[in-house]
């Protein structure tokens, strides 16, 4: 079980890391004023956004704050309403709803999800078991595994 959470938050911090650059993607074309195709791209982080969601229910614990719970609404309001933007070709809401609220929701969302990460992974101290495996938090972590957390950006 031990081994599930660790590669799901590993997978988490990963998702979360392309979201991030796939909205910074977004607002550099809505800067450039290049009317691209986003459609897809937006509904691809708005799926994201839910399955992210979804994993960190699925952990259980205290992981889905409330604080969490409110940004994680907040961020998919605004995606729903861009999306429906795209549907009703209203291109000039669009622009709007993503300079001047997508991406601070989506940053402020990221950084509470990635916060709720950091304090389930390091609860307390690491310590070493009898048996050479270092603990931290709910986690058990076999140094000979070649595990880079530094490479997962928190």
């Amino acid at each position: 079980m031990q081994a599930q959470v660790k590669t799901t938050i590993l997978n988490i911090f990963q998702v979360s890391d392309a979201l991030s650059e796939a909205m910074y993607y977004v607002k550099r074309q809505i800067e450039k004023d290049k009317e691209l195709e986003l459609f897809r791209l937006i509904t691809d982080i708005y799926n994201g956004v839910k399955s992210i969601e979804k994993a960190l229910l699925a952990l259980g614990g205290n992981l889905y704050r409330r604080d969490t719970a409110i940004k994680g609404t907040n961020l998919k309001n605004d995606l729903r309403s861009i999306i429906k933007g795209y549907q009703e070709e209203n291109l000039g809401k669009i622009k709007e709803k993503i300079s001047r609220h997508l991406y601070f929701d989506f940053i402020n969302w990221r950084k509470e999800i990635n916060d709720s990460l950091k304090n389930y992974l390091f609860q307390s101290r690491p310590r070493r078991t009898p048996h050479g495996k270092i603990t931290i938090g709910y986690m058990d972590i076999n140094p000979k595994e070649d595990i880079d957390f530094k490479t997962v950006s928190a």
